[in-house]
């Protein structure tokens, strides 16, 4: 379920063990049966809650997912589904927390790693994320979005043979990955090897349609080789998709 940005991810459904007690009584039986299982609760505000953050609800979704967790604090889908609750209406403090609750009761997935590494590139520690990244790729070194994930790191921190490496890995393991084709097409136009760039993007491109970033890195590439007609057509392109990117706009207000 993912980042997206880093994707958005989903944690195997907590199976449930339910004991069953005979009761002689029939008043008692009948009694029982009109109590709401703690366990039918528990799944019922799981559920619901996974609707509510699926449809944007985020303050519905905290809500329900907490009064899971005042069931059953070790249920790690709640944990996972809140942590990226709090990550998506920017509580980075309630859900690093959260990510670290999920990584002492399972740390031998890499969610609670991606986790914290989207909480931690948000709030700028991005040494913090690296190490979050290294762990899960430690766990699953073979996952594309971990290298993904890590070529954002590094380009961030303005490591590009590093960043162009992880992204090659992503490609490599998928070749496929939208997001390791525009963050490849970023380290070359970071290092202004521009015909690469170009390449990339226009990959990245024909494997989404309409991608804003996509588009976005076109327009910068026509834009650094003085192709203004095609720079101002692609920038205005991401920028329609995109109204709300102030960089965007800056791009392509410099070309007027």
């Amino acid at each position: 379920m993912t980042r997206q940005k880093i994707s958005r991810l989903s944690v195997s459904a907590l199976a449930f063990a339910v004991s069953f007690v005979c009761l002689s009584s029939a008043s008692r039986a009948q009694d029982a049966a009109l109590t709401p299982s703690p366990v039918s609760d528990e799944q019922t505000y799981l559920g619901e809650g996974i609707s509510a953050r699926d449809a944007g609800n985020l303050t519905q979704a905290e809500a329900l997912l907490q009064k899971v967790l005042l069931i059953n604090p070790s249920n790690t889908d709640a944990l996972t589904h809140l942590g990226w609750v709090y990550e998506a209406q920017k509580k980075y403090a309630a859900a690093e927390e959260t990510f670290k609750k999920l990584g002492d009761l399972s740390p031998g997935i890499i969610d609670p790693f991606l986790g914290l590494a989207t909480v931690y590139v948000a709030t700028d520690k991005l040494d913090e994320a690296e190490a979050m990244l290294i762990k899960a790729q430690q766990i699953a070194p073979v996952n594309e979005e971990i290298c993904a994930q890590l070529g954002w790191v590094y380009l961030k921190k303005k490591q590009a043979a590093k960043a162009e490496e992880s992204f090659k890995k992503a490609l490599d393991i998928n070749p496929a990955s939208v997001s390791g084709s525009l963050g490849l097409g970023f380290v070359y136009l970071e290092l202004k090897v521009y015909e690469k760039a170009e390449s990339v993007f226009k990959q990245a491109l024909s494997l989404k349609p309409g991608n804003s970033a996509a588009l976005a890195g076109l327009g910068m590439t026509y834009k650094a080789t003085n192709k203004t007609a095609e720079a101002k057509e692609y920038l205005q392109k991401a920028l329609e998709l995109d109204p709300q990117n102030a960089q965007l706009r800056k791009e392509l207000d410099a070309l007027k």
